[in-house]
Parts: structure tokens; C-alpha cells; sequence
């Protein structure tokens, strides 16, 4: 059976960071999880105290600031943010990063078209993350854990939530 995924917008940086720690108490996991969300965006997820940046920042601030925001998440979703790959604007983390970089033209969200997020829907989440917007992607073949992803992403306030059959 092909992935499937779940693909929820959010606005709010609070709303998204809730949605990564229900998406971790249910159980769900890194290989299954990917976060996307503007480079230049990475630092608001520090609280102005209480967060010290750990280990190497091997891009500069930016990775610094990704591994304090990852403190803030926290669990094994939450670790992502501290793992991302930056890619022109935008900063993703998880299986989604991986596709991206390895993707050969076409936009960095291209790569989901493996979940069967059409070309011009990808294009227009691209947009929506550089305008400021975060996404979260769960992808599995398991439909289970898709309507489980569905259903928990859909009691945190996101500004969209699609669901592609893969």
C-alpha cells in the first residue's frame, strides 16, 4: 500500500508547536512526522528566557536556534526542529527533508508528491510557509495512524487540514 498523509496549516506558532506534542503523546514518531516552517522563523520558536542553545551550530544562529526550539517542543516529534535541514527558505525536518534534498528541480515541496500532494498544491503550502505559515506532515502507509494523525491535528487549530491518498 502507498503513504498516505495528512497535511495541517497552522498561523499560530503556539498552535503548532501543541499540535507536535499531541502528535508525541499519541505515540507518533520522527520517520513518521516531517515540519516545515520558515527558515527566518526558527527563532520565535525561543522563549525570550529559560532556553539555552545546545550543541554545534553548524549553521550559524539558525541552527542554534533549531536545537533550542526543539527544547521547546521537546519528545521525539519535538527533536525534529533540532535535526533541520534548511532549504532556501525554508526549514524542514523529518522524512520529508531527506526527499527534498535528493528531489531534482520543482519546488522543495515537490517531494510530496509521493503522498499524492499535487504539484500546484505543493506550490501553493511552499508559498503559505514563506508568507509564515507552519505545516506539519504525517505520512504512513498505516490508515489507522493516518485517521488517528487526522483527528488529533484537527483538535489544535490549524488553518487547514488535507488529507492525500498517496
Amino acid at each position: 500500500m502507498n503513504d498516505q498523509c495528512v497535511v495541517a496549516q497552522y498561523s499560530d506558532e503556539d498552535q503548532f508547536h501543541t499540535a507536535i506534542e499531541v502528535l508525541d503523546k499519541a505515540g507518533f514518531t520522527a520517520d513518521e512526522v516531517s515540519l516545515i516552517q520558515r527558515s527566518s522563523d526558527v527563532r520565535k520558536a525561543i522563549p525570550s528566557q529559560g532556553v539555552a542553545e545546545v550543541g554545534p551550530a553548524s549553521d550559524g544562529a539558525a541552527s542554534g536556534a533549531a536545537t533550542a526550539g526543539a527544547t521547546v517542543a521537546g519528545g521525539a516529534v519535538g527533536t525534529l526542529l533540532g535535526t533541520a535541514t534548511l532549504l532556501g527558505p525554508l526549514m524542514i525536518a523529518g522524512p520529508l527533508a531527506g526527499m527534498a534534498a535528493g528531489a531534482v528541480g520543482g519546488g522543495v515541496l515537490s517531494a510530496a508528491e509521493k503522498w499524492g500532494v499535487e504539484k500546484d498544491v505543493a506550490s501553493t503550502y511552499e508559498q503559505a510557509v514563506e508568507a509564515g505559515d507552519q505545516l506539519i506532515v504525517v505520512a504512513t502507509d498505516d490508515v489507522v495512524r493516518i485517521d488517528e494523525a487526522q483527528r488529533l491535528l484537527h483538535t489544535v487549530d490549524c488553518k487547514s487540514l488535507e488529507r492525500y491518498p498517496g
